[in-house]
């Protein structure tokens, strides 16, 4: 069985902008689905994108089943979180794919429990600090902070991100993921294979990552190595992304291209 975890490089957001957009909002009945016809749909994108997806590509190279963990906007203490949530599954032999995200999505560790206890997408990180910053809250946190918690959090969140902020605090704690999920993928014997998605996780070699087992270590990222083939194709549609994504995910030809990399990689480390 393979496994794969990430963001929504590894989800598959973007195989195909038009298709996946024509089949949600800029579906015709959307504005008059209910609920439940809406959650029909997103699921049906949702299966397009896993079955385009790098990991579905790569399972049928090698002919076994597999299951994409992969969850947009998360960050890597959601991936490290959800392959503790599906750990009791692996047997040994199993393939693991994790795709790492950027390290600005993490939950800042030292905030409060009021601010790092919400959703997910509200914990504090470097985005949702700049959010507060310019007042650019939504809806959800007006309903989750007193006006007294936001003026306070506003005024810390300038002050922080102008004198207090050190990437070498995402350095240690990036370590550390990576040190504990080998360890744990060895535990289970499980074949693992670690990558970037669009940011690198840390800046220098650290004695105890096993760079074997992390394609391209600290040199590539499935963005850039898609990106360095020149071939718009390889890429997803520009416009379709409300969040105007940059980098941009791999299209359906990009996730086939990092599949066969992957797979490159693979044998190369465990069938040498």
């Amino acid at each position: 069985m393979i496994y794969s975890f990430g963001d929504s490089f590894t989800a598959g957001l973007g195989v195909d902008n038009k298709w996946e957009q024509s089949q949600l909002g800029g579906h015709p009945d959307w504005d008059t689905m209910t609920d439940e016809q809406k959650d029909i749909q997103r699921n049906k994108v949702e299966r397009f994108r896993h079955k385009n997806s790098y990991t579905a590509n790569f399972a049928r190279k090698v002919g076994i089943g597999y299951l994409n963990n992969g969850l947009s906007g998360c960050s890597n203490i959601d991936i490290l979180n959800s392959v503790f949530e599906n750990g009791d599954n692996f047997k040994q032999g199993d393939i693991v794919f994790v795709g790492f995200t950027s390290s600005l999505r993490n939950p800042i560790s030292f905030f409060p429990r009021k601010f790092s206890e919400t959703e997910w997408k509200l914990a504090p990180n470097l985005d949702v600090l700049k959010d507060f910053t310019t007042l650019k809250v939504n809806e959800n946190m007006l309903e989750l902070y007193t006006e007294e918690s936001m003026s306070f959090f506003q005024d810390y969140s300038k002050f922080y991100l102008t004198e207090m902020f050190d990437e070498q605090y995402y350095e240690i704690v990036n370590y550390n993921i990576i040190v504990f999920l080998q360890k744990y993928f060895e535990y289970k014997k499980v074949n693992y294979i670690m990558f970037d998605a669009f940011d690198y996780m840390v800046n220098k070699n650290y004695k105890h990552i096993n760079q074997k087992y992390y394609w391209n270590f600290n040199n590539e990222t499935i963005y850039s190595y898609i990106a360095s083939f020149n071939d718009e194709g390889l890429l997803e549609t520009p416009g379709y992304n409300p969040y105007n994504q940059t980098p941009r995910h791999p299209s359906i030809e990009g996730h086939k291209l990092f599949a066969e990399e992957l797979h490159k990689f693979y044998k190369k480390v465990y069938n040498g």
